[in-house]
């Protein structure tokens, strides 16, 4: 079960965990808001939050080493889009972070936040901007999972989903888990096969990363 927080209106619901996890929050704590007016997405890119969307926050305190963080992104999208199976919706992933309708308009993206003293991992904020109904002025160029079929409302969508995350998040630390969910991504991933800065992907490493080939053959590794 998650610890749960919700708000009306926010900045942002990662900022308001960070502040929840300093002042105590315990591992699997959740912040939703109806409104959020300075959503934060990768790279310092803003999520526009719309009035048909959900925003939540996770705060997590996971043991695991500093350099599996980054697996949490692919790990949550692995979670999102099983649950979103179980409710015969079909989406997407692209590496590494966003969430595409099967006509590849993005409808939702993962941010992932860890905070560490000593290379110790202190908490995991994980954010998720889920784009749910559309409604009258959304914008067309955004997906919305109104889009293929889904009819409930946002706190409907949260209630479907959160079985999944937690059964994911309880299982960061297990041995072979984050290989099932690579596993289960490639069948899944609007990235592989396709042009990526400097080539083409070509798979997924091990550790989450991205096998890129170049016009001259030469295979690099993404981060």
């Amino acid at each position: 079960m998650f610890a749960r927080k919700h708000l009306a209106e926010c900045d942002s619901t990662n900022a308001v965990a960070l502040t929840w996890a300093d002042n105590g929050a315990p591992h699997k704590s959740l912040v939703t808001c109806d409104s959020q007016t300075h959503g934060k997405g990768r790279g310092g890119r803003i999520w526009s939050h719309y009035l048909g969307g959900l925003a939540c926050s996770f705060i997590l305190r996971p043991k695991i080493e500093i350099h599996q963080v980054s697996q949490i992104t692919l790990v949550t999208a692995a979670a999102l889009l099983q649950a979103f199976e179980s409710l015969h919706l079909n989406a997407l992933v692209k590496w590494p972070n966003d969430l595409l309708l099967p006509d590849s308009r993005k409808f939702a993206g993962i941010l992932t936040e860890a905070h560490s003293t000593a290379n110790i991992i202190d908490v995991v904020i994980v954010g998720i901007g889920l784009n749910v109904q559309r409604l009258v002025g959304s914008p067309p160029e955004y997906g919305f999972l109104s889009d293929i079929g889904y009819m409930g409302n946002k706190s409907d969508l949260l209630e479907s989903i959160l079985d999944s995350l937690e059964f994911h998040f309880d299982h960061l630390d297990r041995a072979g888990h984050f290989s099932f969910c690579l596993n289960y991504l490639k069948g899944r991933s609007a990235t592989l096969g396709k042009a990526v800065a400097g080539g083409i992907a070509l798979d997924f490493n091990s550790d989450g990363s991205l096998l890129v080939q170049d016009a001259q053959g030469k295979v690099s590794t993404l981060y």
